[in-house]
């Protein structure tokens, strides 16, 4: 094993247990504002990924998809990238952000920077105009920016405490 990588295995395994305990939570947000009614829009990045891929609508009743309720695959899926998203946060992002923010700090940046992403680009691609504006209620894309952003604080507070990174070095 290299010493590189031996260098980001600790990071990238707090970083993966950071990134379950907040994707878990973002799940919950979501469900929960499904059962209060809250339409935010569910699975636009899947969406856009189909669509940019141009691999036509998803055939849940398909083998093998259809081996597991589509539920299953969906919350697979935000698994994979929610993990995704922790591990590029702490090796790239979180060894740059921590010299300067707090931990709270840096959170709120990557979930600013990765909701524009989705209001300026994925939303308006699948035809839902920026930010979600044409298809997604207010309350909706309220609701969604913070269950995104409690997802983004979350990972970054988590992964602070557990690598014992709470403050800007300076």
């Amino acid at each position: 094993m290299s010493s590189s990588n031996l260098q980001f295995g600790p990071s990238i395994r707090y970083g993966l247990i950071a990134g379950t305990i907040a994707i878990v939570i973002n799940i919950l947000l979501l469900q929960l504002g499904s059962v209060l009614g809250l339409h935010t829009g569910h699975g636009g990045l899947l969406k856009f990924l189909v669509t940019v891929t141009h691999l036509g609508p998803i055939q849940w009743d398909r083998a093998p998809l259809n081996m597991l309720p589509a539920p299953f695959w969906k919350i697979t899926f935000h698994f994979v990238v929610g993990l995704g998203m922790a591990v590029f946060y702490v090796i790239f992002l979180e060894p740059k952000l921590r010299r300067v923010f707090t931990p709270l700090v840096s959170g709120l940046f990557y979930a600013l920077a990765l909701w524009l992403v989705n209001a300026w680009v994925i939303l308006p691609v699948l035809g839902m105009g920026i930010a979600g504006e044409a298809a997604i209620p207010l309350s909706g894309m309220i609701y969604f920016a913070f269950a995104h952003t409690v997802f983004f604080v979350i990972l970054a507070i988590l992964y602070a405490k557990f690598s014992h990174r709470s403050m800007p070095s300076n």
